[in-house]
């Protein structure tokens, strides 16, 4: 008897490590092009820049620096107020390990494929076997839009809550089945790592937790309890993730977000795909524009096309016929997921304009495409569903293993056919330094981004017509401060993110001119005492009066109540997380002791 648990201990080990070793090989095709010694073009350049003024932040002690310097132009602006932090987190465990900024951003990438594979794994093994599981990771890892995500557009925030998407699915879904405290906290945590990973995805996803919460008010056995389980886990994740996007959403109009991201070029008329573009958008590394003539593809795959037709068939069928309870909830389920993914396509469409019209807080999305990322998933289990209806279907065995070695094969050769996809257009030999130097912080990568600057700081229209700042490379700051008017002699004690410290010899009354955009939070203090700020200049820059004399003048970038509250809540919330996790852990020892 003891033999036989150790044998049956044994195996299901055996089993589950060959899941996770199957798991972390299933995207090494499309991780493979990050294995080299340079980095890669792509639409968004800012990566390394970002994560080289987080490491700075960290290493002048500030754990979350929501204000970094040299951006905007070298006056600085909140990026980390509004710019989702997770995955230069993420990247920044590789970089204090001893790696590059690059190999780190390389690494966070391999994370997020792998983690991809793992979370869309653990989704579809609610509806089929580890094997077909597998399969749905596999098939989830090549779709188009995944090698667009990365090594098109170089989205890498969007590509992690690609990641991060299935499991806050799994969870929900999980709890409808079965509903725990443990599942309530993991719904939590997932919910606020999308969030911080990218919020512009994680709003759109309450389309789909609502299908969530309608599918457990309809077939759940205890409707009231799931459903409270469900919406309390969310809430946790909003309380978690409260310390960024509450400031980040109240704070916004304090910058220049709505009048970049919702307008002009950013206006999401111009981006929404063609229906024919599903079936035939030739691969290419350029941007989106209007009608059908983007630089990118929108193809969902001919061979995911056929997949998709091949279970429509199957499913359609198969409702006709009498069948198992097993098969006909399985049905019910795939049904389900086949709802959303024609949701998500229909979303990208122009057909949904009428949708995007109405709910302003879609406009920060940009581009309707975006939907793409919940089709992925959808797309990934709807398609391996064909190998079920297969087996319910034919019961002759010789045809059962012709018809499922036919699948297999086809599945072999999209996985070939597409990780083709999964490389840059070129790569290039570079260092950390040329990637992140002060004219690169200053000009190059700041002329990208410039939405979090404040609001009223001078602008102009670009050659193209599109606003940007009037800001020319000779008004770019030597230092960090700069006498205005008057005589007065500077020595400089402090120069951190988030607090400034000068030493002054003020020999005739003079106007100081701290480099830094005036921005809610930021105070000065003259001899331990605040002083008024001015801010009535071209770039909206902090300026303050100093008398005569010797002087200690401070500046201090502080937390306003809205970032106050925001940190208290999520703060109470993890602690609540860390004391549910511990009373879960304490019943576990108590049912162990007593058997």
């Amino acid at each position: 008897m003891v033999f036989n648990a150790l044998h049956f201990y044994i195996i299901d080990f055996m089993k589950k490590a060959g899941i996770i070793i199957a798991l972390i090989f299933i995207p090494i095709l499309a991780i493979l092009p990050l294995f080299n010694s340079g980095y890669f073009n792509m639409h968004d350049v800012q990566h390394p820049v970002r994560l080289f003024l987080l490491n700075k932040g960290i290493s002048q002690g500030y754990l979350y620096p929501r204000w970094v310097d040299d951006l905007g132009f070298g006056f600085g602006y909140p990026l980390f107020n509004f710019y989702p932090p997770l995955i230069y987190y993420v990247a920044i465990v590789f970089v204090l390990l001893g790696f590059s900024l690059v190999c780190s951003l390389k690494i966070m990438l391999g994370v997020g494929f792998v983690l991809g594979a793992f979370s869309s794994y653990l989704y579809a093994r609610l509806f089929f076997s580890r094997r077909l599981s597998l399969l749905v990771a596999t098939f989830f890892t090549y779709t188009f839009y995944h090698a667009i995500t990365v090594y098109v557009r170089g989205a890498f925030a969007e590509f992690f809550s690609y990641s991060l998407f299935p499991l806050v699915a799994y969870f929900l879904q999980s709890l409808i089945n079965k509903p725990s405290l443990g599942k309530i906290l993991g719904l939590g945590l997932s919910f606020a790592l999308l969030l911080l990973c990218h919020p512009l995805i994680a709003f759109p996803s309450v389309f789909f937790i609502g299908a969530y919460l309608l599918l457990a008010w309809v077939f759940a056995k205890k409707k009231v309890r799931v459903i409270l389980s469900q919406i309390f886990g969310l809430v946790l994740g909003l309380g978690l993730s409260a310390f960024f996007w509450l400031p980040s959403f109240f704070e916004k109009k304090d910058s220049l977000v709505e009048e970049i991201l919702t307008k002009e070029l950013f206006n999401y008329r111009l981006h929404f795909v063609q229906l024919k573009q599903f079936y035939y958008s030739p691969w290419g590394f350029g941007g989106s524009t209007a009608g059908t003539a983007d630089g990118i593809s929108f193809q969902i795959g001919k061979y995911y096309l056929l997949f998709l037709a091949l279970s429509f068939l199957g499913g359609a069928f198969l409702l006709f016929k009498k069948t198992s309870n097993k098969i006909k909830k399985t049905l019910m389920l795939v049904g389900f997921n086949l709802c959303l993914l024609g949701f998500s396509w229909f979303m990208t469409l122009p057909y949904s304009q009428f949708i995007w019209d109405k709910i302003n807080y879609l406009w920060y999305l940009q581009f309707p495409w975006r939907f793409f990322t919940f089709a992925s998933l959808y797309l990934s289990i709807v398609s391996v569903s064909v190998f079920v209806w297969w087996g319910a279907l034919v019961k002759n065995r010789l045809w059962h293993k012709l018809g499922q070695i036919f699948l297999i094969a086809i599945a072999f050769v999209l996985v070939i056919k597409y990780s083709l996809l999964f490389k840059p257009q070129t790569t290039f030999e570079t260092t950390d330094k040329k990637l992140t130097n002060l004219k690169q912080r200053q000009w190059v990568i700041s002329k990208t981004s410039f939405e979090f600057v404040p609001k009223g700081v001078a602008t102009k229209k670009n050659e193209l017509g599109v606003t940007t700042l009037a800001i020319n490379s000779e008004d770019l700051p030597k230092e960090s401060y700069r006498i205005i008017k008057g005589k007065a002699l500077v020595k400089t004690k402090l120069n951190h993110f988030r607090n400034k410290k000068y030493l002054l010899n003020v020999i005739k009354p003079a106007i100081f001119q701290l480099n830094t955009y005036h921005y809610p939070g930021w105070s000065a203090f003259l001899n331990g005492q605040q002083v008024i700020i001015s801010d009535k200049n071209r770039f909206k820059l902090i300026r303050v009066v100093l008398p005569k004399g010797t002087h200690n003048l401070v500046f201090k970038f502080q937390n306003t109540y809205v970032r106050s509250v925001a940190n208290v809540i999520s703060y109470v919330s993890f602690g609540f997380l860390l004391f549910c996790k511990a009373v879960i852990w304490m019943k576990k020892q108590q049912k162990r002791f007593w058997g």
